[in-house]
């Protein structure tokens, strides 16, 4: 059977596990990475089957990614970003082979008798059918790299968030520190006895339980803040990790000769 977005003389035929076989030799199979339509999110049905329209790009949705991470999966956006630029590399091997036929059809009116269609005719119908083919592609190519930028300048803003809510988290952590150790200082000074009967800068001179019950607020003091300075190492450095997975995933989910947008400043 034939495409409608295939030229003329392309046929391809359905085979048993649901793939495509191509005249050519090509064989697409069924999309691994495809989800499964019943989870809630909407991707295109026709990936590795037939071909991509503009409207499918317009309504492509993808699944969150899971629990504890932000933004979409990256798994089915990076399918999908492949799904793309496989569709993109068949549009210019199909303009490719527009061109070749007009070529050959170019030939053969060098042979066309009188009684035939006048020669400037077939080149001008010639014409038309590559302008229009390239129109087409033109038009699948803009709608695929316009798609690609929003994905990517969607991807920054997740990471953005995440940054800021690192930020908002260690604020917090900072917070609560300081205020259990102004609650611990305020408690070891209330348990001092009056300035009075204690000779400033002296310890030595407080009695055994105050000055045994300072000591322990003070060694709690120096493990709780070394906790939270290692808690909040380890946060940190996660947070960074996940920032340069993401730089990574979207570099490699572009599609060869994307255009990516500059950094937002």
């Amino acid at each position: 059977m034939n495409s409608p977005h295939t030229p003329a003389g392309h046929h391809y035929s359905t085979s048993s596990d649901g793939g495509v076989r191509h005249d050519d030799g090509r064989y697409t199979g069924p999309d691994p990475a495809e989800p499964d339509r019943t989870g809630g999110h909407n991707l295109p049905a026709t990936m590795g089957e037939s071909r991509l329209t503009p409207a499918e790009l317009q309504s492509v949705t993808f699944p969150r990614a899971p629990l504890g991470r932000r933004g979409y999966d990256e798994e089915r956006v990076r399918s999908f970003l492949q799904y793309i630029e496989r569709e993109l590399a068949q549009i210019f091997s199909e303009r490719t082979a527009l061109a070749d036929e007009v070529a050959r059809l170019r030939e053969r009116l060098s042979g066309v008798s009188s009684g035939g269609v006048p020669p400037e005719e077939a080149h001008f119908q010639a014409v038309r059918i590559l302008s229009q083919a390239q129109q087409t592609a033109d038009l699948y190519v803009a709608d695929a790299e316009r798609y690609t930028r929003e994905l990517a300048q969607e991807a920054r803003q997740y990471r953005e968030a995440i940054l800021s809510d690192a930020k908002s988290q260690a604020e917090l952590l900072l917070d609560e520190a300081h205020r259990r150790a102004s609650a611990v200082a305020e408690t070891a000074a209330a348990a001092a006895p009056p300035p009075q009967h204690v000779p400033s800068g002296d310890p030595s001179s407080l009695p055994d339980d105050v000055r045994r019950q300072m000591e322990r607020e003070i060694a709690y003091l120096r493990t709780y803040s070394e906790v939270y300075r290692t808690h909040l190492r380890s946060y940190l450095e996660s947070l960074l990790r996940n920032v340069d997975e993401w730089e990574r995933s979207e570099r490699d989910a572009l599609p060869t000769g994307a255009t990516e947008p500059p950094r937002p400043r």
